[in-house]
C-alpha cells in the first residue's frame, strides 16, 4: 500500500509541474526563451472581458446577391441567343450584329428581387419557341424554371424563376463565404484570437480582444468593404525575395523572436522549385508582409510600387489525400490588377478526357475581350487568382484564350486533390460573381471588465497553488 501511495504521490506532482510548465507562456511569454515557447505553443485565450477590445455585427444582404446572380445570367443568356442567332461564337460576333439583334430580346429582373424571377420580352414568335427548346439544355440558364409565358400583340413574354434550391445555395454560400472573407481580414491584421461567427439567418458578428484604440478605426474601415476577386500576374523575376529571406527576414526575427517562431525562407521548394517565405501562422506571416511594407533600401523601398507580396494558404497531401502539410507562403506579384472579379458571371467544376478536374468560367463581353488581351501578353506566365489579398490558385496561361469561356487546368498529380483544388476555386470565382453586399449592424468598444488587476491575481493564485501542491 505505501509503495503505491508513493506512485500515486510522484503522478499527482509530475501532473502539476506539467500543468504549472504548459501554462506558464500563457501569463510569462515575453519573458521565456524562445525555446520554451516553441516547446509549449498553446495558450490561453483571453476574451473581449478580460482584454477588451471592439466587437462588429454584420448583416449580409443576400437579396443582393440573388439579383447579381439573375442579371448576370441574363447576360449570359443573350450572349447565348447571339449565338444561335448568328451561328458563331460570341467573340466572333461584330458590333453591328449585336447592335442589330439585341433588340429580339430583352430581358428584366422582376420584384421582389429576392425571388429570383426574370422577364425575357421576345419580338419574334420563333425565338419563344427557341427558347423553350433550348432552355433545360442550356447552362447558362438551367437554374431557372418557366412560370408562365403569355403573347402581347407581336411580343412573346416568358417569366422564368430561379429554382429554390438555388436561392437557398446563393443565400447560404453568401453568408458562407462572406463569414470567411472576414475571418481573413481580422487575421490578416495580425489578430490573433478573432471571433468570428454567423448569428441569426444573415448577420455576422465580431469580437475582437485586445485591439488597441489605435487600430480600431483601420479596422472598421476595411473589415465590412466589400470582398474582390482579383486577377494579377506573377512576377517571374525573384531577386527582390531573395533579398528579403536573406536580408530582412533575419533582421525581422531578431526584432520578434516570439512572433516569428516558424517564419523561414524557402530558396527552392522540393515540389514546385519555387522561392518564397513561408510560416505555419498565418497572423505571423500577415505581421511580417505588412513590416516588409515599410522596409526601405536607402530612399527606395524594398518592395517597388508595381510589385507586392500575397499569401497564400497551402495544403500538402499524401497518397490518400489526407492533408499532412498545411502552410502559408508568399508570392511576388505585378501589383496591377489585370481583370476584376465583377466581369465573371459563371464557374463551374468539369471533367476532361482523363477524368481530370478543371475549372471552366464564363466572362462578360468586356471580361472576355480583356482576358484575351492579357493571355496573349503573358502567355506562359502564372496568372494569380485573388480574394482581396489572399492567393486562391496560379495557374499557367498556356495560349492566348478568346470567346469568354476560360479554362483553368489545375497542377497535381492527385486527382482527389486537383478535384479539391478545383471545387475551392470555383467557390472562390462564384463569390466575385455574388458581390453580396455586407452593412454594419452595431459596433461597440469593449473595456476590459475584469481588468489587469484580475489578471495579476489569477496569477499570483496559479504560483501560490502550484506552491503548495508542490
Amino acid at each position: 500500500m505505501k509503495k503505491s501511495s508513493k506512485w500515486k504521490s510522484f503522478g499527482t506532482v509530475a501532473m502539476a509541474v506539467f500543468c504549472l510548465l504548459y501554462v506558464l507562456p500563457s501569463f510569462f511569454e515575453e519573458q521565456l526563451p524562445v525555446w520554451y515557447t516553441n516547446m509549449f505553443k498553446s495558450r490561453i485565450s483571453y476574451g473581449l472581458d478580460i482584454k477588451g477590445g471592439l466587437e462588429l455585427e454584420y448583416t449580409v444582404d443576400w437579396k443582393k446577391a440573388v439579383l447579381d446572380y439573375c442579371v448576370k445570367n441574363s447576360e449570359g443568356i443573350t450572349d447565348r441567343f447571339l449565338e444561335l442567332w448568328t451561328k458563331k461564337r460570341i467573340d466572333e460576333i461584330s458590333d453591328a450584329e449585336r447592335t442589330k439583334l439585341r433588340p429580339r430580346l430583352t430581358i428584366e429582373p422582376m420584384r421582389p428581387f429576392s425571388r429570383g424571377k426574370l422577364r425575357l420580352i421576345f419580338t419574334n414568335k420563333d425565338d419563344a419557341k427557341l427558347f423553350g427548346n433550348q432552355w433545360l439544355k442550356d447552362k447558362n440558364i438551367n437554374d431557372f424554371g418557366v412560370s408562365s409565358t403569355d403573347e402581347t400583340g407581336t411580343n412573346t413574354i416568358v417569366e422564368v424563376k430561379l429554382l429554390d434550391s438555388k436561392i437557398a445555395e446563393i443565400k447560404k454560400q453568401a453568408v458562407k463565404q462572406t463569414l470567411e472573407i472576414i475571418r481573413k481580414r481580422a487575421e490578416g491584421f495580425g489578430l490573433a484570437e478573432p471571433d468570428v461567427r454567423q448569428s441569426g439567418d444573415s448577420n455576422i458578428v465580431v469580437q475582437l480582444p485586445g485591439l488597441k484604440k489605435s487600430q480600431m478605426k483601420q479596422v472598421k474601415e476595411q473589415m465590412g468593404r466589400p470582398a474582390r476577386l482579383m486577377f494579377r500576374i506573377v512576377e517571374e523575376k525573384l531577386d527582390v525575395v531573395k533579398k528579403i529571406g536573406e536580408t530582412y527576414l533575419p533582421q525581422y526575427k531578431k526584432l520578434y523572436p516570439t512572433g516569428s517562431r516558424s517564419l523561414r525562407y524557402v530558396e527552392s521548394d522540393r515540389e514546385s522549385g519555387d522561392t518564397y517565405i513561408r510560416s505555419d501562422s498565418k497572423v505571423e506571416l500577415a505581421r511580417f508582409i505588412r513590416w516588409m511594407s515599410d522596409q526601405r533600401a536607402g530612399k527606395r523601398p524594398v518592395i517597388p510600387s508595381d510589385r507586392m507580396l500575397a499569401m497564400q494558404k497551402v495544403q500538402r497531401r499524401n497518397e490518400t489525400n489526407q492533408v499532412t502539410t498545411v502552410f502559408y507562403r508568399t508570392w511576388y506579384l505585378l501589383s496591377k490588377i489585370q481583370l476584376d472579379g465583377k466581369h465573371v458571371t459563371k464557374a463551374n467544376v468539369y471533367y476532361d478526357k482523363d477524368n481530370k478536374a478543371y475549372v471552366s468560367l464564363d466572362l462578360d463581353s468586356v471580361g472576355g475581350r480583356t482576358f484575351q488581351r492579357v493571355t496573349r501578353k503573358y502567355v506562359k506566365r502564372l496568372l494569380a487568382i485573388m480574394l482581396d489579398d489572399d492567393l486562391e490558385s496560379a495557374p499557367q496561361i498556356r495560349e492566348e484564350i478568346g470567346g469568354g469561356r476560360v479554362r483553368i487546368d489545375l497542377g497535381g498529380v492527385n486527382a482527389q486533390e486537383v478535384l479539391q483544388d478545383a471545387q475551392n476555386l470555383v467557390v472562390v470565382l462564384t463569390h466575385g460573381a455574388y458581390k453580396a453586399p455586407v452593412y454594419k449592424v452595431s459596433e461597440n468598444e469593449v473595456g476590459p471588465q475584469l481588468g489587469q488587476d484580475a489578471i495579476n491575481e489569477g496569477k499570483l493564485a496559479l504560483m501560490v497553488g502550484g506552491a503548495l501542491v508542490l
